[in-house]
């Protein structure tokens, strides 16, 4: 319900939400990889936005 609500929506939030929901995955992939390292990876992800 929340995917067809979304693309009802425009286009240029639509793609926020999707580069927002990738970051989110990617951050957590690479925290569980490097659990000793959050803060490092949070200011590298925002760095490179």
């Amino acid at each position: 319900m929340e995917i067809v609500a979304i693309k009802n929506k425009k286009a240029c939030l639509n793609v926020f939400n999707t580069i927002f929901f990738l970051i989110l995955w990617l951050s957590v992939q690479v925290v569980y990889k490097m659990d000793s390292k959050p803060f490092f990876v949070g200011k590298y992800l925002v760095g490179n936005i």
